[in-house]
């Protein structure tokens, strides 16, 4: 079972080798051809983080704008920037709870931050410990979203022709990351 979900995040990163730039509709087609609510049960979001660095974080923020898409988040303290930034770009099935995602730079966090910098230089998908995913809330709830218990998977996705042998390869080469959240008690049951 376990493979067939990182088969899932392995087909999307193919999806990017595939295109010269894929698009919000190819990965809503991809993630929906998933079929994810009936052959992936507790996958919350198949989602794609795209490396940002500082420079071209003011370019990001006014393509997001002019999408009509929310800003980065979170914000940046004061007069503060960070070495690099990873918001969530792509986002599938699109929930109400997914959509919040977009934009949002999960390598704010540390525990994210240590998955990612271990997928990055390994090559290979790393999890979080647990942490709290964003959700659906049950029915007759009165919150619009829920956090759940889970974890988060980090795919590294490089650049198409990029050298990749050794860890300062891979940091070069890094593009962004396929993102896989899912929710435990929904997993294990």
């Amino acid at each position: 079972r376990t493979e067939a979900y990182l088969d899932a995040m392995l087909g999307a990163r193919g999806l990017f080798y595939a295109s010269n730039s894929v698009t919000r509709g190819e990965w809503g087609n991809y993630v929906e051809g998933l079929e994810p609510s009936s052959h992936f049960e507790g996958l919350q979001a198949l989602s794609y983080a795209e490396y940002v660095t500082p420079e071209r974080r003011e370019a990001f923020a006014r393509r997001a704008r002019e999408e009509g898409l929310p800003e980065l988040r979170p914000d940046l303290d004061p007069g503060g920037e960070r070495g690099a930034y990873f918001p969530v770009t792509y986002v599938g099935p699109l929930s109400e709870a997914n959509k919040n995602m977009l934009n949002y730079d999960l390598y704010a966090d540390p525990a994210h931050r240590a998955a990612m910098d271990r997928a990055r230089d390994t090559g290979e998908p790393r999890a979080t410990k647990m942490v709290y995913v964003l959700t659906e809330t049950p029915p007759n709830s009165s919150a619009d979203l829920a956090l759940e218990t889970g974890f988060v998977v980090y795919l590294p996705v490089y650049k198409e022709g990029e050298l990749q042998g050794t860890v300062a390869e891979r940091r070069r080469a890094l593009q962004g990351f396929i993102v896989g959240s899912f929710l435990s008690d929904e997993l294990l049951d």
